[in-house]
């Protein structure tokens, strides 16, 4: 039986969790000899991933052209999608995208594209749950992939024991961009706040940003490298991770393969994998990080501390790009529907 010719529609190429995810499903199709094609709105190939395949410019051409199957991958190319010609239409979904906004409007038209008549692809049992609720049919198909992975060669314990900085305490914070649904504003007054009475903390923010989103940070590190980000995850007391929205959040799943406790706000997609006081702290609310002084109860209760190191680490084995590449196999090739 011929392959089918695969076409994934992605807005931009830049560096981001969403673009990544795609660009592994692409190689991963690619390697089991698909014929699978990137076309994106804006952007050119990516240096900052070992993408595959070569990206093609969106062309009149390309809207007229017809290909066996076509995801769309961002709402605004669901839009897009309705004018172009496949056999079947897949819209794959990683966040609620309505909760990238605060503007009512663009949380309107992101929303409204999930009624669009494209089969719908999810990365977590949150966003179906979400769509689920929107829509209210019964018969809706929802494919759900066993969420994400991350480049295990690149993201994995220390080699050595990390030793202790003096009595600083450092806590890593990884935001791509300053969006809203990011939570940056919360980290910023989380940062503040606790400066307040710990003098001792260190915070490092990391982002595709090129400026540090303020001067209350003790470090910042724009774009860098997997293996670099892998070594600050090695060497930090804690990750906190302060979004608002996540369809499947990759940092702290980053940061559990490195042995790095995760603090987390309750996004949605983090309890996809993540069960607080199991191998994560989630918080309800922001204020509980100095209210009730979750990093000192991390960082001195070394029975909390080693239990969510160790099954955070035992959570992130569980993810493999290859049976999630196997997983997107089945939709696309066998039409299965993974409950």
């Amino acid at each position: 039986m011929k392959s089918p010719s695969i076409v994934y529609l992605i807005w931009d190429t830049k560096n981001s969790g969403g673009n990544k995810v795609v660009f592994e499903h692409v190689n991963g199709l690619k390697k089991r000899d698909y014929d699978v094609k990137i076309i994106t709105v804006f952007g050119k190939y990516p240096k900052w991933f070992p993408l595959a395949v070569k990206i093609k410019k969106l062309t009149i051409l390309d809207i007229i052209s017809k290909t066996d199957i076509l995801v769309a991958t961002f709402w605004p190319t669901v839009w897009l999608a309705n004018f172009m010609k496949a056999k079947r239409k897949f819209y794959f979904v990683q966040g609620w995208e309505e909760n990238l906004y605060k503007n009512i409007i663009l949380r309107k038209i992101a929303k409204l594209t999930h009624r669009f008549p494209l089969k719908k692809i999810v990365i977590s049992k949150y966003i179906e749950t979400k769509i689920r609720e929107y829509i209210s049919n019964n018969s809706l198909v929802i494919f759900r992939l066993p969420g994400c992975a991350i480049d295990t060669s690149i993201f994995k314990p220390p080699s050595h024991k990390k030793n202790k900085t003096g009595n600083k305490t450092l806590i890593l914070s990884v935001i791509s961009w300053y969006q809203w649904y990011k939570g940056t504003d919360l980290l910023n007054k989380a940062v503040q706040e606790l400066k307040k009475s710990h003098p001792e903390y260190l915070f490092t923010l990391v982002s595709c940003e090129k400026k540090p989103y303020s001067a209350i940070f003790d470090h910042f590190i724009s774009n860098p490298t997997p293996s670099t980000l892998a070594r600050l995850y090695q060497e930090s007391d804690a990750l906190l991770l302060t979004s608002r929205s996540e369809g499947f959040p990759l940092p702290p799943l980053e940061a559990m393969t490195c042995r790095c406790p995760v603090i987390s706000t309750r996004s949605g997609g983090i309890s996809e994998y993540s069960t607080h006081y199991q191998n994560a702290i989630i918080l309800d609310n922001i204020t509980q990080l100095w209210e009730e002084n979750i990093i000192e109860k991390l960082i001195h209760n070394k029975k909390l501390r080693n239990k969510l190191i160790e099954n955070g680490y035992k959570t992130s084995k569980k993810y493999v790009w290859e049976d999630i590449v196997k997983s997107l196999e089945s939709i696309f090739v066998l039409n299965q529907h993974y409950p």
